[in-house]
């Protein structure tokens, strides 16, 4: 006896019949080596893996005559076919079985000198396909089915898609189907899509209905894609079911301008009444010039330049027709001088920016036109703050100072009807920092309330331009000298220490030197007198009379040598 080698090679798949179910096997490769055999003669060759008895007939050693393969269960036939000198020849066949026994042939291949050649059926993961080969590639006529069962068990076959192969690539005219639907019909030219492509609705059910045209050229998108709608997926409402999907048809219209596979050319997409959406153009895939953007349902159009995808250039927002903004873009980012309005043409403020960061001044406007609110910003930080009456004359000052604590230090000026009052706050945000937008809305709430807005600092009181209160606070505490402006001629200090006071005297404003001796008035205004004293030496010595500010008075109080009696 010799040993042999031989290497038989079944490239097609084999349905194999087991005792409980079908199983499908592809793409099966017997590998036979050191096989005894002789030079003559049948030869047996046993895959219990996949139950399967394969008989080779040999003549003058190799493989000649027909070939037959047996299941090892039923020892029914499986496959046949003829093989002459090794090569497979002419046609093999495939058999199933049904609960009877009754054969089937179920699928079948022609060889030509062991290339597959001609005709043929296969079934292939639960596809069944027709067409054919030469030279061991497809060509001619090709259809492949899906395979399934309905409840009664009948087979049921639908088409998933049919066309033509070319040398084992496809070409013509191609049909595909999903679920029994049309989904696409397309040409192919050696094996790559060509010319116009169609795509239908899947999801209506009773019409096959155009949804996209593609162009393509050897494969590539070149031209336009026309999609004349979509469909959008949203979660259901009135619903707590998060599984639940709403589907919804949107009957736009959009065509695309394709080059060389890329975006290149006009764009534009229209709504069912032929409204445009958005027009521009793209150069290879990216937004270049400008571009307009369009809500019929709130009345707006958005005008965008693009610079290679980024936003570069004149913004401009209209609603009603009516321009609302206007500003610039710099590489994506804001820049210059935004100026916003309303629908009646009405200014209502202008902002500024360096490279997308809030700088210089924002000026909000009145109803009448002037000027009502001023922020200056400095790297995107209100550092000034300003508002005015309706004459734009300033009657609120704030300029902020930013401690590394996360505390304001606040500079404050107020324009009264007969006075500039000047103060310094210490006001302390919470974690997210000062609030721009909400901070004149929170002083004009809690601007008096010294919790909110800490004293720290100088205290001021000017009428007709003259001091008239000087002082200092620490951490809303009176502490220092504080003078008082009420008489043309003397001055009244107060001296605090840690809120009390310790002393007062009246001093000759121009020499602050103490006054010698004299009765003096102190004044709320033109003939309107606050307090009637008595001077000797800097302090208080006789009667004091104190005045309401309608010139009633208030107490009378009796001093000697500065010491109440």
């Amino acid at each position: 006896m010799k040993i042999y080698y031989l290497l038989i090679l079944l490239a097609t798949p084999i349905l194999v019949f087991g005792q409980s179910s079908d199983i499908y096997i592809d793409n099966i490769e017997s590998k036979i080596s050191a096989l005894d055999t002789v030079g003559s003669g049948k030869v047996e060759f046993v895959d219990s893996a996949l139950n399967i008895k394969v008989v080779y007939p040999f003549k003058a050693k190799k493989v000649d005559g027909k070939v037959e393969g047996y299941y090892l269960d039923n020892n029914k036939l499986a496959f046949s076919g003829k093989s002459i000198k090794n090569l497979k020849q002419g046609l093999w066949e495939y058999y199933s079985y049904d609960s009877l026994g009754t054969p089937t042939t179920f699928q079948w291949f022609n060889y030509d000198n062991d290339s597959l050649s001609g005709p043929f059926m296969q079934i292939k993961a639960n596809r069944l396909i027709n067409g054919s080969y030469l030279n061991d590639s497809l060509d001619g006529a090709f259809k492949s089915q899906l395979i399934s069962s309905d409840d009664s068990g009948n087979t049921i076959l639908a088409v998933l898609d049919s066309g033509l192969y070319s040398k084992g690539k496809r070409y013509g005219e191609w049909v595909f189907f999903k679920n029994g639907k049309l989904f696409q019909i397309g040409y192919y030219e050696n094996g790559l899509m060509h010319r116009n492509w169609k795509e239908f609705d899947l999801l209506d059910r009773d019409t096959n209905t155009l949804m996209v045209e593609t162009q393509y050229f050897e494969g590539t998108k070149t031209g336009n894609e026309k999609i004349y709608f979509h469909y959008d997926f949203i979660p259901c409402p009135d619903t707590e079911d998060t599984n639940c999907i709403d589907t919804i048809k949107v009957m736009e219209f959009e065509q695309i301008p394709w080059q060389d596979g890329e975006m290149t050319g006009s764009y534009f997409k229209t709504d069912e009444k032929a409204n445009t959406l958005e027009k521009g153009t793209y150069n290879k895939n990216k937004k270049m010039g400008e571009w307009v953007f369009t809500d019929p349902i709130s009345k707006t159009e958005e005008t965008i330049n693009f610079l290679d995808d980024v936003r570069n250039g004149p913004y401009v927002l209209k609603v009603n027709s009516k321009t609302t903004i206007t500003g610039t873009y710099a590489q994506g980012k804001k820049s210059g001088t935004w100026t916003y309005r309303d629908e009646t043409g009405h200014k209502l403020r202008d902002e500024n920016y360096d490279k997308g960061i809030r700088s210089g001044d924002w000026s909000y406007y009145q109803s009448q036109g002037a000027l009502g609110l001023k922020k200056v910003f400095a790297n995107d930080t209100m550092v000034e703050l300003y508002e005015y009456n309706k004459d734009e004359v300033e009657t609120m000052i704030f300029e902020f100072r930013y401690k590394t604590n996360s505390a304001v230090v606040i500079k404050y000026q107020e324009l009264n009807k007969d006075s500039l009052v000047f103060k310094d706050f210490v006001f302390q945000p919470d974690s997210g920092g000062l609030n721009d937008e909400t901070f004149m809305e929170l002083f004009k709430t809690s601007g008096k309330d010294t919790s909110v807005f800490i004293l720290d600092g100088g205290y001021v009181v000017k009428k007709d331009g003259q001091p008239d209160v000087m002082g200092t606070y620490s951490m809303n505490v009176m502490t220092g000298n504080w003078d008082y402006y009420y008489n043309p001629s003397i001055l009244w200090r107060k001296v605090y220490d840690m809120g009390f006071m310790k002393f007062e005297m009246f001093l000759d404003k121009a020499t602050l030197a103490p006054i010698d001796k004299g009765d003096y008035v102190l004044w709320y205004g033109a003939e309107r007198p606050r307090l009637e004293i008595k001077v000797k030496e800097g302090l208080r010595n006789g009667k004091s009379t104190y005045y309401k500010v309608d010139g009633e008075v208030l107490k009378i109080e009796k001093y000697k040598d500065g010491v109440i009696q």
